[in-house]
């Protein structure tokens, strides 16, 4: 008997033993009050909230720990600019005052005598007690014409002044003090000679700023 392709294969594929498959199926828990949807009903939305679609807002207030240290800032600037301000008013009281100031007095001073003593050898050849005595008057001269918050220069002026141009005339011309010698013993011979008009002008000058100051304290 002849068996077709058909039910030869359908015999055979029946003979076999139906595989186990085993399938998970998941368990869902409902919760309370929970409606399945029916038919026709639309799935629900999730509710869009309006205001977190706005920028956030920005505090531009500076920070409290900010302010605190601005104001330290300021108040250093504040100091400075006081500082700066008085300056200004003490370098203008300063100008303003009568008189010369110490570096004037000073120059001029030495070009005083300097020309003194070059005139004095001019016309004599030597340092005379003319010299001594123009030292006397530029002395009472700076004493007077310094200002008041300069008077210490003066006091200290005459004995430089004096021995700067001794030593200059003892580099130059050493035989106007000695005619033979190195300059250590002309510039000694020069100050030994000449030694009491540079105590006369000196006590001028120390007078002076003594009276000048002794009438600034009784105003």
């Amino acid at each position: 008997m002849t068996t077709s392709p058909e039910r030869a294969g359908g015999s055979w594929s029946s003979q076999l033993p139906e595989p186990e498959y085993d399938t998970l199926q998941p368990e869902y828990t409902l919760q309370p009050g929970y409606e399945p949807l029916q038919p026709g009903d639309e799935p629900l939305q999730p509710e869009h909230d309006p205001d977190s679609d706005a920028e956030p807002a920005v505090d531009n207030q500076p920070s409290p720990s900010g302010a605190t240290a601005a104001a330290p800032r300021q108040d250093d600037q504040d100091e400075a600019d006081d500082r700066t301000s008085k300056a200004g008013v003490r370098v203008g009281e300063y100008a303003a005052m009568p008189g010369l100031p110490g570096r004037a007095v000073v120059l001029v001073s030495l070009l005083a005598v300097v020309g003194c003593a070059a005139l004095d050898l001019r016309l004599t050849s030597r340092v005379t007690m003319f010299f001594d005595l123009c030292f006397v008057v530029v002395c009472l001269v700076a004493a007077m014409a310094v200002r008041r918050r300069d008077l210490f220069t003066t006091g200290v002026l005459p004995p430089l002044v004096f021995a700067v141009v001794v030593a200059g005339i003892a580099l130059w011309l050493p035989s106007t003090f000695v005619p033979a010698g190195g300059l250590s013993r002309a510039f000694l011979t020069g100050l030994a000679e000449h030694a009491t008009g540079l105590v006369a002008g000196y006590a001028v000058a120390l007078v002076t700023v003594g009276g000048r100051v002794a009438a600034s304290r009784q105003r």
